[in-house]
C-alpha cells in the first residue's frame, strides 16, 4: 500500500519552521510520500519542486481548495498509484506507521472519504470561509487538518470538480461535494482507532505513542510560536527525534521538563504563554512533500 499525504502550507517564518519540523520525520517512510502544497506567482499552472507542489495564484482562505484539487490532479497524472491520500495542513504532526497500519487492516481500499476524530456540523456563520448565511447549517463535514479518501474518489474528484463550490472553505467544499455526489463514500471516522489530539497545555500528557488511539496531533494554539514548541516535543515523544539546535531531548521542552514518561506536565507554562486552544478553523493553514526531483506540468 502507498499513501500521499498533503499538507497545506504558505510561506511565512512560523510556517517555514513548521516545515522544518515535519521534515525531520515525513520522508521516511517509503510507502507514504509526504508534499507540502503552496502557492505563488508564476508562468505555469502547477510545478514540483523537490517536497514542495507550487501551484499558481495568491494564497487566501478560499484558495486552499484550489490548489489541494490542483496537487491531487498533479499526482494523479503522474501516475504514482497511491491508495490513499490524505490532506492536512503543516501545524499536524502525524503518526505515519500507525496511520500506514490503520489504512492497511482497517478500512477497503475504495469508495472511502473519512477522517479522524468526530465528524463536526457547521452551526455558525464564517464570512471569511464563506459561510455567510445559514442555508450550510447542520452539514457535516471531516474537518481539513485530517481528511482521508481513497484514489478511485480522488479521480471521481478530479473527473467532476467543476461540481465543486469556489465560495466556500476548502473542507466544507469538500465534504459537501461527496454528500451531494458520492454519498456512499462518505464514513463516519472510526474514532477507537483514529483520533486526532487537538494539542494544548492540558492535553500533551496524553500523548502515549502505541498506547492511545491518536494518529494526528493538531497544534493550533493563539500564539503560533508555542506550536512550534509542541510540534517539536511531539515529534521527538513519538519518533526520538532530536530537533533544532538546542537539542531537545524527548522529555523536554526548552528547560522545561514535562516528563512525557510520566504524563505530567509540570513548569511547561513558563516556556509556553497560552494554555488556550484555537477552535477557529477558519485559518490559513500550511502543507509538506517528498521525492527529490523537479518537474513542471503546464495545462
Amino acid at each position: 500500500m502507498k499513501i500521499a499525504l498533503l499538507f497545506i502550507y504558505s510561506d511565512s517564518e512560523v510556517y517555514k519552521q513548521m516545515r522544518d519540523i515535519q521534515r525531520t520525520y515525513i520522508h521516511k517512510f517509503e510507502n507514504a510520500h509526504s508534499y507540502f502544497i503552496e502557492m505563488r506567482e508564476q508562468v505555469q499552472k502547477i510545478t514540483l519542486e523537490n517536497d514542495i507542489i507550487y501551484v499558481r495564484g495568491e494564497e487566501t482562505i478560499l484558495n486552499i481548495l484550489n490548489k489541494t484539487l490542483t496537487a491531487i490532479e498533479l499526482l494523479l497524472h503522474n501516475n504514482n498509484k497511491y491508495d490513499f491520500f490524505i490532506r492536512t495542513n503543516v501545524s499536524t504532526i502525524i503518526n505515519i506507521p500507525k496511520l500506514l497500519y490503520y489504512l492497511s487492516n482497517i478500512y477497503p481500499k475504495t469508495n472511502i472519504y473519512t477522517g479522524a476524530g468526530k465528524v463536526f456540523e457547521i452551526n455558525k456563520l464564517d464570512v471569511k470561509g464563506g459561510i455567510v448565511d445559514s442555508s450550510l447549517f447542520g452539514t457535516k463535514i471531516i474537518c481539513g487538518t485530517n481528511i482521508i479518501f481513497s484514489a478511485d474518489v480522488a479521480h471521481f474528484m478530479i473527473a467532476n470538480k467543476h461540481k465543486f463550490r469556489e465560495d466556500i472553505i476548502d473542507d466544507v467544499s469538500m465534504s459537501l461535494f461527496i454528500q451531494n455526489n458520492l454519498p456512499s463514500a462518505f464514513k463516519k471516522p472510526n474514532t477507537d482507532l483514529c483520533d486526532i489530539l487537538y494539542i494544548g497545555i492540558n492535553t500533551i500528557a496524553n500523548i502515549k505513542p502505541g498506547r492511545d488511539k491518536y494518529i494526528f496531533y493538531r497544534n493550533h494554539n493563539l500564539n503560533r510560536n508555542d506550536d512550534i514548541k509542541l510540534m517539536t516535543y511531539i515529534c521527538n515523544v513519538i519518533y526520538a527525534n532530536k530537533i533544532g539546535a538546542n537539542k531537545i531531548g524527548a522529555n523536554k521542552i526548552g528547560a522545561n521538563n514535562i516528563g512525557a514518561n510520566t504524563n505530567t506536565n509540570t513548569n511547561i507554562n513558563t516556556n509556553i504563554n497560552t494554555n488556550k486552544i484555537n477552535n477557529n478553523r477558519f485559518l490559513l493553514y500550511n502543507s509538506p512533500i517528498s521525492k527529490k526531483f523537479t518537474t513542471t506540468i503546464a495545462y
